[in-house]
């Protein structure tokens, strides 16, 4: 889980509540977006932890993809998640794999009351941990994120299994249906 910053808001392309209806439409056009003029797929790198609710956001959206797509490019899901313990290694292995491939990472993050329920895509690398006061490596040309908690219920988060996937499972659903429409149309 990483802490959302407005620090970096020049590089944000999109910022919007889950339930908006259009927020698959938008995540699509910035996947499109960002993806104008790379010769290869992108590499979606979904960041979190199997044993955590909120944490689980990464690995439940690259759970979502693979079984609807097998071809898309995605690591991380439910049953060989990147988290704390293993993200450093698995990052060298992904990158030494697919070194000229654009990095898309995707994470829970905590941040502002006002931002909770929020999918935010923008420039530059997700600082997985940060949240929690972990050192990880950044990660990614272009970060996803699922504002799932504040800053102020973060000291509640640590070690602790808090949280509800009332939140969680509609917004991974409609970043993983997003992913998977943006292949289709890539290969059409």
């Amino acid at each position: 889980m990483i802490e959302d910053t407005k620090g970096n808001a020049s590089g944000m392309i999109m910022d919007t509540h889950y339930k908006d209806p259009h927020t698959g439409e938008r995540l699509l056009q910035s996947l499109q977006q960002i993806c104008v003029g790379t010769s290869t797929p992108p590499l979606f790198i979904c960041i979190g932890s199997d044993r955590h609710i909120l944490d689980c956001f990464g690995p439940l959206i690259g759970t979502m993809v693979k079984q609807e797509n097998q071809q898309i490019i995605i690591y991380g899901h439910l049953e060989e998640p990147l988290h704390a313990q293993n993200i450093s290694k698995e990052i060298e292995i992904i990158t030494s794999r697919h070194p000229d491939s654009l990095q898309i990472a995707i994470d829970a993050s905590v941040g502002s009351t006002c931002d909770v329920g929020n999918i935010k895509v923008r420039q530059g690398p997700i600082i997985p941990g940060k949240a929690l006061a972990k050192k990880l490596p950044p990660i990614g040309d272009y970060a996803i994120t699922g504002v799932l908690g504040s800053h102020q219920e973060r000291s509640t988060m640590t070690g602790s299994n808090q949280g509800s996937l009332a939140a969680v499972y509609p917004m991974a659903k409609i970043i993983a249906e997003a992913i998977c429409t943006f292949h289709r149309q890539a290969k059409d």
